[in-house]
């Protein structure tokens, strides 16, 4: 992987839960950090949702593998880059020898 390419920064935020004083249960998104990243859009498509147009861009997200082993996210995991919120859909290691992982996402409005 060239280092060149990864130019853009994304946060990753996974979900926790803590319980309250009360004995109930929270979910909230904690960072688990920034990292530089290749960000490329792909297709982008349009459903209706009960007569309300919802639109979906694609996005393929190449990062450099770290030692945080990234492949264990919660499923309601999310990426921000530029503001956008990047619901994450998948990710795998690219070539299974520890340094690149190749995550797919999506941002719906």
């Amino acid at each position: 992987m060239r280092a060149g390419r990864l130019r853009h920064k994304v946060t990753l935020f996974a979900p926790t839960s803590t319980v309250t004083a009360l004995g109930e249960i929270e979910t909230a998104h904690t960072s688990l950090g920034t990292y530089y990243a290749e960000v490329i859009s792909k297709t982008g498509t349009e459903t209706t949702d009960q007569d309300t147009l919802i639109s979906a861009t694609a996005y393929t997200i190449h990062m450099r593998y770290n030692s945080s082993d990234l492949t264990d996210i919660p499923p309601a995991a999310y990426l921000v880059f530029e503001g956008r919120n990047l619901k994450i859909l998948s990710i795998a290691q690219a070539d299974h020898r520890r340094r690149m992982l190749t995550l797919t996402a999506e941002e719906s409005r």
